[in-house]
């Protein structure tokens, strides 16, 4: 899609220059174009199916047209979100089809489980995304501010609860200074280490419900280690 045209995204109904078209002429704009990668993501993770073709993406509304390319996605896509996105969910597919042919083939291999469960962690768990739904890119810049603007969809929302606050700047920073999780109340500003304190204590109890809900307890041990090993931050040594 060029940049310099106009369309109606037929998702969220706004109207963006960039953004991605499918043969049937069904526009999504580029933070649209991200949700759809995102949920392509869940699917893989959560219902172990996607309705894509190969190693590609095909149009949300099901339409019959042929499946978007990859030249077309870098167009609509800031280059550093398709690097992050798409080319992490290229490697998921591939990886989901060989664990089907493992299936089929009756030998699918305990290290493929492991696998699966360190991709759901580092992309669901300790990856900060923006909470609009049309959206979900990452983020990891934090500029001090308890309210944080998403850069590609302009969603305002709370630094510490991730609390979507509209597309309010005021609306999202009343919000922080009141919020349960700020550890000083009143305090709109704060430190990267109180931001990344709170965080941490987040991640850290989100990735035990995981493991403790979604593991195999022999396989426990491996996740928990590999927690640890890949960020060797202190708060994933609370992993017992």
């Amino acid at each position: 899609q060029e940049e310099g045209e106009r369309r109606v995204c037929c998702i969220c109904t706004d109207t963006r220059r960039r953004g991605l078209m499918c043969s049937n002429e069904h526009f999504l704009c580029a933070g649209c174009t991200m949700s759809h990668i995102g949920s392509e993501k869940q699917q893989l993770f959560k219902l172990r199916d996607f309705d894509g073709h190969g190693d590609c993406l095909n149009c949300p509304f099901v339409c019959g047209a042929r499946p978007f390319t990859e030249g077309a996605l870098r167009l609509a896509l800031p280059e550093r979100t398709f690097e992050r996105e798409y080319c992490s969910l290229q490697r998921m597919i591939r990886e989901w089809h060989e664990m089907q042919q493992q299936d089929n083939d009756g030998v699918r291999a305990g290290t493929d489980r492991i696998r699966t469960h360190r991709d759901y962690i580092l992309e669901f768990i300790l990856t900060l995304k923006c909470p609009q739904p049309q959206c979900r890119t990452a983020f990891i810049d934090f500029s001090g501010c308890a309210s944080i603007d998403c850069f590609l969809c302009n969603a305002c929302f709370c630094a510490f609860c991730l609390e979507l606050q509209g597309h309010t700047h005021n609306a999202a920073f009343g919000h922080a200074l009141r919020c349960d999780f700020n550890p000083n109340q009143g305090d709109g500003f704060p430190s990267q280490e109180m931001f990344e304190a709170v965080h941490a204590e987040r991640k850290t109890l989100a990735v035990i419900d995981y493991i403790y809900s979604r593991v195999e307890p022999e396989e426990r041990e491996e996740i928990r280690q590999w927690c640890l090993d890949m960020s060797g931050q202190q708060w994933l040594s609370d992993l017992t």
